[in-house]
């Protein structure tokens, strides 16, 4: 497992911050800039964040990423990192919840218990900006990711029934990982502000 997250993490370690992620931070009309970077991999979510004034709270259950960022973002008085899962995290209040491609690694056993702490964690008129996975994805049955979290649209709809959708894409193709393997993606990304 080890081996293939330090593979996925040299590939990305040098590509910016997601344009999904400025997009969130742009509609954030709070005065409060605290954001959760869930699943932060080597930080290039946190690094755009940091830099447009954020504190950020990130977290990755994942050692080489957290020892990544804390080499990357050494010294900067408004990171703060630890070695967490999701259902381990601590959750503070925020304003801007990001969770790139990691929110699904939350296993489906422990999800409604951590997306209600997510909830409780962003304030209102806060903003979510992350990606769920879809139940037609070829991760849901593979061996190399067991017990994952996967949703149908009308579970993911739920989920947000108490936030106005700003952007909502649905992405159901083969396609390849980062690391050149191919699969079959079904992910919906979604952003969305908390009422």
């Amino acid at each position: 497992m080890s081996v293939k997250w330090n593979e996925y993490y040299q590939k990305v370690a040098k590509q910016p911050h997601r344009p999904n992620v400025e997009r969130a931070a742009n509609l954030l009309a709070l005065n409060n800039k605290t954001a959760i970077d869930a699943g932060c991999g080597t930080g290039r979510d946190s690094n755009y964040l940091l830099n447009q004034g954020f504190t950020v709270h990130a977290f990755d259950a994942h050692e080489d990423a957290v020892e990544t960022c804390l080499t990357r973002f050494e010294g900067n008085p408004c990171f703060y990192i630890s070695q967490s899962c999701f259902s381990d995290f601590h959750y503070p209040q925020c304003s801007l919840f990001i969770a790139s491609a990691s929110l699904f690694f939350c296993p489906s056993e422990e999800f409604d218990n951590v997306w209600q702490k997510i909830d409780a964690a962003l304030m209102s008129g806060g903003v979510f900006c992350g990606d769920l996975l879809g139940v037609k994805d070829s991760w849901v049955e593979a061996e190399s990711h067991p017990n994952i979290s996967a949703f149908t649209k009308s579970q993911v709809d739920a989920l947000f029934e108490g936030y106005d959708i700003i952007h909502f894409h649905e992405r159901d193709e083969d396609g390849t990982t980062a690391v050149g393997n191919t699969k079959h993606w079904h992910m919906f990304s979604i952003t969305a502000v908390k009422r």
